[in-house]
């Protein structure tokens, strides 16, 4: 079995991320030795097919196609339940589609931003709740969960030195590991707690 070209995947992922910008997806579908790609207007759905990369390159660079500079934001309230983690990461998933490298790691911080929430915070207690905000700018990906507030007076989101004996704290350090420290929390009014994090595209 051959591997893939590393120069042809950087290009693929280069192009997919140039789609979005320009409010494309961007597929690519293997054929008889080859590849065949397509694009879809995220807005009106139509569909563009092309059998060679150049061609998709050529079409996301033409100069009367607007580029998208505006970022979009998405929403989600999830109940306060073991399973939450999961569907966040899930539906990240579905709204980052191709935004290139960044896509995983987003994932990745949500889902624990999440089960941080539903294990320090009201959020994981009986009727909680937890909201997700996804936002895609064109230079990064930020995410924000805010939650009901610290199940104990005082708790703040902090990162914990590593001990393997430890079962808890571990996920801010993969959420500062991520986003390279461009990660914070503040307070809300109604006594909720927002954290936020940034991962650059």
């Amino acid at each position: 079995m051959g591997t893939a070209n590393p120069t042809a995947t950087d290009a693929f992922t280069n192009a997919r991320t140039e789609a979005f910008t320009t409010g494309f997806e961007l597929k690519r579908y293997r054929t008889e030795g080859s590849y065949r790609y397509e694009l879809r207007n995220a807005r009106t759905k139509q569909l563009h097919p092309f059998n060679h990369l150049s061609e998709v390159i050529s079409f996301l660079q033409h100069p009367e196609l607007p580029h998208r500079t505006d970022p979009r934001t998405y929403a989600l309230d999830l109940p306060g339940e073991e399973q939450s983690a999961g569907q966040a990461r899930e539906f990240v998933h579905r709204k980052a589609r191709g935004i290139g490298t960044a896509s995983r790691p987003i994932r990745q911080v949500t889902g624990e931003l999440v089960a941080n929430a539903l294990r320090h915070s009201r959020s994981g207690q009986a009727e909680g709740c937890i909201a997700l905000r996804l936002t895609l700018h064109p230079e990064k990906v930020r995410v924000e969960v805010t939650d009901d507030g610290p199940a104990a007076p005082g708790d703040v989101p902090q990162v914990q030195l590593f001990d393997p004996d430890r079962q808890s704290g571990r996920g801010l350090m993969l959420v500062e590991a991520f986003t390279l420290g461009r990660w914070g929390f503040h307070r809300r009014p109604d006594g909720g707690t927002t954290v936020w994090a940034e991962v650059p595209r």
